[in-house]
């Protein structure tokens, strides 16, 4: 997927230098934001640092990234080597700031979009975010690392308090002060008209959501990023905010179409949006935010069958989940036929929860098509995204709960 990249930067007006950093590769889809901290030289320093060694990386192994984009190289191959890049950058910090006292302390944030074919990456550690704007919805892929969003998360603050609360931007994660850190990665499809912001949170502080969401929608390419820059320096001024000092950088990236393949992009763009949906309205995804619903669409793949196929047997180990979107299939028990499934039932989530051999046997009855969540990708997700975890198993309780219910009063029934 090719892209094109606008970005502004400016330092607070009580500062004598710009404790941010950003860096751009257009040729291997590579867009860095970081947010530094620590002293008079060691926040410039950091941020620097965390940039360069974190883009060299990445440039040492291109070869991974041209080759997934040739289709050679796993998405796992990817993620490690993006994850890879940001630890060496917290080593590189690390070692620095031990090796001089000027620098003791000095940290950074980053965030990172790594576009490569049709893939989209985003890694981070701290504070600064990474947001995508697409069919005049803006979703923030990222989640900040704060103290005060660590509290929400654990049911003990409202937003509406951490945003008043004196400690509440201060970091729970950066690069740098501790010898190792731990990087959130995220995967997701690209779409032709996908538009990216990576923004340090000098920005994100100083606009809400609205605000970013309108600037986004009526700007240009060329002028977008300097515009979100002047806005979140107009709001602070405006408001006395006591954040008007924050360095302010922001890159905006924008997928572009490419009209010799627009027929295939349009059918992409279909079977993402069929993908998406069709996690939403099951019971198991449904309470999940859609930066979870993105991952697991783009580790998700559609599979067409024939009368006659056999998606596993009885006693199968096999945990895969699927939904059908075209097509019926028999539920078997012993050779009978005990169900019949079409568009829009699922099948398999009782053995993926249970880790147990499949229970019955299901066959494709026509032409059909599914759509298969695989459970190796699940189970990584969940010990990934614990809060996504927690909200599947309460979605899955609470399905068991109302079958079991229902069985109940079935057998009731039968008695009387």
């Amino acid at each position: 997927m090719k892209c094109k990249h606008s970005s502004a930067s400016q330092a607070g007006s009580s500062k004598a230098t710009n404790q941010d950093a950003y860096l751009v590769d257009a040729r291997l889809g590579i867009h860095l934001v970081c947010d530094g901290m620590g002293g008079h030289r060691g926040g410039e320093t950091a941020a620097q640092l965390a940039c360069n060694t974190t883009l060299n990386y990445l440039r040492k192994h291109q070869e991974t990234i041209l080759g997934f984009a040739a289709g050679t190289e796993s998405k796992e191959t990817l993620v490690d080597l993006v994850t890879s890049a940001i630890l060496t950058a917290n080593t590189e910090i690390y070692r620095m700031a031990a090796a001089e006292p000027s620098l003791a302390g000095m940290g950074t944030t980053l965030a990172m979009l790594l576009i490569t074919g049709n893939l989209g990456i985003v890694a981070h550690v701290g504070s600064s975010r990474v947001y995508l704007y697409r069919n005049d919805q803006l979703t923030q892929l990222t989640k900040d690392h704060t103290l005060s969003q660590e509290l929400i998360d654990r049911g003990l603050m409202t937003e509406a308090k951490a945003a008043k609360w004196a400690y509440g931007r201060v970091l729970s994660r950066a690069l740098g002060p501790m010898e190792a850190v731990v990087v959130n990665t995220l995967q997701l499809d690209i779409l032709p008209g996908d538009r990216f912001v990576l923004a340090t949170d000098g920005v994100t502080t100083a606009l809400t959501a609205d605000e970013i969401k309108a600037a986004l929608a009526n700007s240009s390419q060329d002028t977008v990023a300097q515009l979100l820059v002047q806005a979140s320096r107009a709001n602070d001024h405006e408001n006395r905010s006591e954040n008007h000092s924050d360095d302010a950088t922001v890159i905006v990236a924008d997928s572009l179409s490419d009209i010799s393949d627009e027929a295939l992009q349009q059918a992409r763009t279909w079977e993402v949006l069929q993908k998406t949906i069709s996690l939403q309205d099951m019971f198991l995804f449904r309470s999940l935010d859609p930066r979870s619903i993105m991952q697991i669409v783009s580790n998700s793949v559609i599979m067409n069958n024939d009368p006659s196929d056999l998606l596993f047997n009885q006693g199968d180990v096999e945990q895969n989940i699927y939904i059908i979107l075209e097509g019926d299939f028999e539920v078997l028990v012993n050779n009978t036929v005990i169900a019949k499934l079409s568009r829009g039932n699922h099948f398999g989530e009782m053995s993926w929860f249970s880790q147990e051999p499949r229970s019955a046997t299901v066959r494709c009855c026509s032409n059909s098509k599914l759509l298969k969540v695989s459970a190796l990708f699940l189970e990584g997700f969940v010990l990934r995204s614990p809060e996504a975890g927690v909200q599947i198993l309460r979605e899955l309780a609470r399905e068991l709960s109302m079958r079991l219910r229902a069985t109940n009063e079935l057998i009731l029934y039968s008695a009387n």
